[in-house]
């Protein structure tokens, strides 16, 4: 998908980067709340109700500093 972004001649004009461990993270959250536990290192004594990743927008203004961390998909 970079790649696409990076040669300038696809349809494909951006693409969202989500963490890797979104899926395991938030099957990890609902386990705690199922659980009626909280995360032991948050200051808050409950599961947050919103929990917000870092995606980053890749376009081609900056596709070649995420193009070393990307993946063939």
């Amino acid at each position: 998908m970079m790649e696409l972004i990076a040669s300038g001649d696809s349809v494909v004009q951006a693409t969202v980067i989500y963490p890797a461990t979104q899926a395991a993270d938030g099957i990890a959250l609902a386990r705690l709340v199922v659980q009626q536990r909280a995360l032991a290192d948050l200051v808050e004594v409950e599961v947050p109700r919103l929990v917000q990743l870092y995606a980053p927008v890749v376009t081609a203004e900056n596709v070649e500093q995420y193009l070393p961390t990307a993946f063939q998909s």
